[in-house]
């Protein structure tokens, strides 16, 4: 297997009594009652998205049109987006996510 991942960025914001979390790539917003439940949630939800589109085979078109790059272990340089967020905004976290794809996957 190739050791490949993509960086999430995951925006948290308190917008009344409830936590928001925006993962910027995908397009995911969960919330919670709790900044920890609301970053449990959007974890879950990235976690089904990612899967969902391996699953129908879809992980490379949607990276692509959407400008998420693709790393490889051996790639020397990582770069992220410059994010812009409201003033609520409580925490901005950027995680690297592995992809578990086999030799037959190609993200050129």
């Amino acid at each position: 297997m190739k050791d490949i991942f993509i960086i999430l960025t995951m925006i948290f914001s308190k917008e009344d009594d409830q936590w928001v979390g925006l993962c910027e790539e995908l397009g995911v917003s969960q919330f919670g009652d709790s900044y920890e439940e609301a970053k449990e949630h959007l974890n879950e939800a990235v976690l089904l998205h990612l899967n969902t589109l391996e699953d129908l085979g879809e992980s490379e078109r949607f990276f692509k049109e959407n400008n998420i790059k693709v790393y490889h272990a051996d790639d020397e340089e990582i770069t992220t987006r410059q994010t812009r967020f409201a003033p609520n905004t409580a925490r901005v976290e950027q995680y690297k996510h592995s992809l578990q794809y086999t030799e037959q996957h190609s993200f050129v």
